[in-house]
């Protein structure tokens, strides 16, 4: 797979280094943009995506374009994406793939993933400045 020539890195996440390992219930590819340890508060302008496959298995992306970030989502074969705010380009872009959006949503990442995966990410505890009902 070639992807675009602004992908300055790609890594395994490794689990001793103070990640929580999810369950393998939810057969989802996830993306999530990441600030610092928590969901990015801009889809469009974030520099790292964290994937999480259904094995649980974690991939930190760093890319500098929306170019970048629009070649990633397809093959990565990413279903569902989480996050903060975005353009309508890449939300149109995104249902066009059908690709599931979740956004309005912030929150530390660890918590994040564990609110969608036992389906209380709709508290307003994960709610982002600004949007009235999450997750959309």
């Amino acid at each position: 797979m070639k992807l675009g020539k602004n992908i300055s890195r790609l890594h395994h996440v490794d689990e001793g280094h103070g990640r929580q390992k999810l369950s393998s219930g939810n057969n989802k590819r996830i993306a999530i943009p990441e600030f610092m340890g928590r969901v990015a508060p801009v889809l469009d302008a974030c520099t790292r995506l964290l994937i999480i496959d259904s094995e649980s298995r974690r991939l930190v992306v760093e890319c500098s374009c929306m170019n970048d970030r629009l070649e990633l989502f397809s093959n990565f074969g990413v279903q569902v994406v989480i996050c903060g705010a975005l353009s309508t380009f890449l939300s149109d872009f995104l249902e066009e793939k059908k690709i599931h959006l979740l956004y309005g949503i912030s929150g530390d990442i660890e918590e994040v993933l564990q609110a969608y995966r036992q389906g209380y990410l709709h508290r307003d505890h994960f709610c982002m400045p600004g949007f009235l009902d999450t997750p959309h």
